[in-house]
């Protein structure tokens, strides 16, 4: 699956094929609860991983139980683990370090404050609707928290959409308060707004 990945370089040569072999280790398990800011479970919430100092290009990988219970399987060493969900704003993202076949235990993750969103269309300065334009509230906006017992927490507060045909995007899972949002389309300068 998407979550799961090995990386390496090679070189191809024109006209010939260059045979590479990737191999893949068992990788460990992150499991634990999705909970709400009274520690209660939260159903149906998305579970995502992204790899250390790549947290914006998170993948999606299950979601919680009526219990709010989740498990992850086979996950990398040096990945950040988070939950969301409509309604909430997103929890952090919890910095996970271990070996391959490792267990790496409970890790709960919890949703912060009710959250909200931003919705609207991107239109040209003739009023025509833009597709495919990049949407981008707080860009490259980050908390960095160490627990008590020693554990890294990072909130990446950035959130994306593109445009649809009619211009019209949503941004979700925000914190309540101010946001800086940037809008980027070819052939066109960005627009900045708070």
């Amino acid at each position: 699956s998407t979550d799961r990945y090995v990386e390496t370089t090679c070189v191809v040569e024109a006209g010939a094929l260059t045979r590479v072999t990737l191999d893949l280790t068992a990788g460990f398990r992150i499991s634990g609860r999705v909970l709400d800011a009274a520690g209660a479970g939260v159903s149906g919430a998305t579970i995502s991983l992204s790899r250390h100092g790549r947290w914006q290009e998170g993948f999606d990988v299950g979601v919680s139980s009526a219990d709010g219970t989740y498990a992850v399987d086979g996950v990398g060493s040096a990945t950040h683990v988070g939950a969301r969900k409509p309604g909430y704003a997103a929890s952090m993202m919890r910095f996970v370090l271990q070996g391959s076949g490792e267990e790496r235990g409970h890790v709960d993750l919890r949703l912060r404050q009710d959250g909200g969103g931003i919705a609207g269309r991107v239109t040209d300065q003739g009023g025509a609707p833009l597709a495919g334009a990049r949407v981008v509230v707080d860009a490259e906006a980050f908390e960095h928290e160490t627990s008590d017992e020693g554990t890294s927490y990072l909130q990446a507060f950035e959130r994306f959409a593109w445009s649809e045909s009619d211009g019209a995007f949503q941004v979700s899972e925000l914190l309540a308060g101010r946001h800086k949002v940037v809008v980027r389309a070819p052939g066109y300068a960005p627009f900045v707004a708070t």
